[in-house]
């Protein structure tokens, strides 16, 4: 079977133009006409192409693209109907060509993949005439003796209309001057035809419209600081289209991501084959310590690369590095190359909410500054801002109060090493009475009263001692200081066996980092369930547990701090914190882990989200 010949019309009538020789300005650097006679080229050969015009310029323009030309000084079209206007040509043309393609030129967004897609559908449905239309989203009115009526309905089919960029017809159909059968072809966003300054602006932003992709890593391990900062970079790019590949093990990065709208990818195979699939225009990575084989890949397809937060191997490979948590090179892989590698505080990102609030002024002389010495704070940090902050301070005449609750009995804790003005400290901590505790005060602290009175007790406060709660903690205190190390091992191969026991459960997850975590505690979220009934449950077989801090163990709502963490508000509100003591066993371990996994089974048997996380009528978070 002999193939049909196909030949592409470009209407090129300078008198038609809205703006002055708008087919021979340049759009996004190519003039309008050149635009047209490259996409049309992509689709037939040079000879194929006719452009119909009456304008020497482009016709000069048309020869030296090898494109035929007709022509006229006197051309103008004037109606809707541009297969009327042109009939004449298209008859002469249809003794060559059995099929015409008609292609406006004032319609730049067109592609040749657009045209070769609706020659496609043209054959398919065996049409006389294919023509390009948009969909019209708007209610459209009528006028009846001064009132508005509906002209469609709500139940009515999608009203459409002729964008005008591309018309295909069959050339016998001209001859008998009757075209039967039209189909139509959707273009929507493509489909803008410039008729004002503000369609050649529109459509100039879209054409220098790129491609940016995200690539970036959010897991407990790390934190969500990498997503909040490639959301907020993608927040600002209002202007180009942006995506987001996520590391296979970054699916907290991805949820917080997807609910922003954003196309986002989850890692499936080698992670530049994920990113180079997107076709980018320019790659943001956002994940620490970026690999130099994967930025190989990158380069090797010549795409420009910035890297955030990245001191690893990758990252000499990188166009720009932007290390702004580092005030100088961790380390001496990246070449040392102060022009591509920014590091300091000026380069850091903040959010809008940071950057439109008022500065706090400090007071010129503080009183007090409180550093919370924290159990939970395994890379001690606080250690290092207190060993940071003490000079400082002590320069200014500044008292040093530190929170040791959770430390005291824990960790070494010394005051005179580390020169602390203040420590306050609770009893119930390190297993004393409840409702005791102390505050260490270095001598020539002036100390302001709350209570006054008690000559008996210096007259720091009314009331009587505790003296039995007081010899109580001081006993505990000794007790758990003199078995610190011995305490922390027991506790920790506790806590493991909780771990590796509620790992088991199906559609469970551990918050928190693996490793870096304190010995004696233990947070879990379980999909589909809530943390009230939960509790209930489990206090019933003797359990004693909370859905968040023990601080908040009399509160329904969810933890604060996993939903700081970036976790759904239906996953941190099935959340389960386990404490344990050096007074716990193994037996007792198990005994939680069995009916933890009991009370879950029952609670999701009964639960209508559980049906339809199982049933996939929504999908599982965790």
């Amino acid at each position: 079977m002999t193939e049909t010949r196909r030949c592409i019309v470009i209407p090129a009538i300078k008198k038609n133009a809205v703006i002055p020789d708008q087919l021979v300005k340049r759009l996004a650097g190519v003039t309008l006409i050149q635009r047209a006679i490259d996409t049309a080229r992509g689709v037939v050969p040079a000879h194929d192409v006719v452009v119909v015009t009456d304008s020497q310029e482009i016709s000069l323009i048309c020869e030296r693209n090898g494109v035929r030309v007709h022509y006229n000084a006197g051309l103008r079209f004037t109606s809707l109907d541009i297969i009327t206007e042109m009939k004449s040509i298209l008859r002469e043309l249809g003794n060559d060509y059995g099929h015409i393609i008609i292609y406006r030129a004032s319609c730049p967004l067109l592609t040749w993949v657009d045209i070769d897609d609706a020659y496609k559908t043209f054959l398919e449905n065996e049409a006389d005439c294919l023509v390009t239309v948009k969909s019209v989203r708007h209610r459209i009115w009528e006028v009846h003796q001064g009132r508005l009526e509906s002209f469609m309905s709500e139940d009515e089919s999608e009203l459409v209309v002729e964008s005008k960029a591309l018309i295909i017809v069959k050339s016998d159909a001209l001859d008998g001057g009757t075209i039967r059968h039209t189909v139509p072809y959707f273009l929507n966003d493509r489909a803008m035809e410039i008729n004002s300054y503000q369609d050649w602006w529109l459509c100039e932003r879209l054409l220098t419209q790129r491609r940016v992709v995200f690539v970036v890593a959010g897991y407990p391990a790390i934190g969500m600081g990498h997503v909040f900062r490639s959301l907020m970079l993608a927040h600002e790019i209002a202007n180009h289209k942006v995506f987001f590949v996520c590391t296979k093990e970054s699916e907290l990065a991805a949820s917080n991501i997807a609910a922003r709208d954003y196309k986002t990818v989850i890692q499936q195979g080698e992670l530049w084959e994920d990113v180079l699939a997107l076709d980018p225009d320019l790659v943001i990575n956002d994940m620490l310590d970026t690999p130099r084989e994967y930025m190989e890949h990158l380069k090797a397809a010549n795409i420009p690369v910035v890297n955030f937060e990245d001191e690893g191997p990758g990252s000499v490979l990188a166009d720009q590095v932007v290390n702004a948590l580092y005030e100088e090179p961790q380390n001496e892989t990246n070449g040392k190359q102060p022009e591509r590698f920014l590091y300091g505080h000026k380069y850091f990102c903040l959010r809008d909410e940071f950057l439109q609030a008022e500065q706090n002024a400090f007071r010129p002389a503080p009183k007090c500054i409180l550093i919370t010495f924290g159990g939970t704070d395994m890379p001690d940090y606080t250690r290092q801002t207190l060993d940071t902050g003490e000079p400082l301070c002590r320069e200014r005449g500044i008292p040093f109060h530190t929170d040791a609750v959770q430390a005291v009995g824990h960790v070494p804790v010394d005051v005179q090493e580390m020169n602390i003005d203040l420590l306050s400290c609770s009893a119930h901590k390190f297993h004393g009475p409840r409702g005791v505790g102390f505050l260490y005060a270095k001598r020539g602290i002036p100390l302001t009263n709350i209570i006054e009175g008690g000559a008996q007790e210096r007259g720091k406060r009314g009331g009587t001692e505790n003296t039995p709660a007081i010899a109580g903690m001081a006993a505990a205190l000794r007790e758990a200081v003199d078995h610190m190390v011995e305490n922390t091992e027991k506790v920790t191969h506790l806590r493991e066996t909780l771990i590796a026991g509620l790992s088991t459960i199906e559609h469970a997850r551990l918050n928190g980092d693996r490793e870096q975590r304190v010995p004696g505690t233990v947070n879990f979220c379980f999909e589909g369930i809530e943390g009230e009934s939960l509790l209930l449950l489990l206090d019933r077989k003797g359990i004693a547990a909370s859905s968040g801090s023990a601080c908040t163990s009399g509160s329904l709502d969810p933890s604060h701090v996993l939903l700081a963490l970036g976790l759904p508000h239906e996953v941190a509100h099935g959340s389960l914190r386990l404490s344990v003591g050096e007074y716990n066993t193994d037996a007792e371990m198990a005994y939680i882990v069995e009916n933890v996994r009991q009370v879950v089974a029952y609670l999701r048997s009964i639960s209508p989200v559980w049906d339809e996380l199982e049933t996939g009528a929504r999908p599982h978070l965790i």
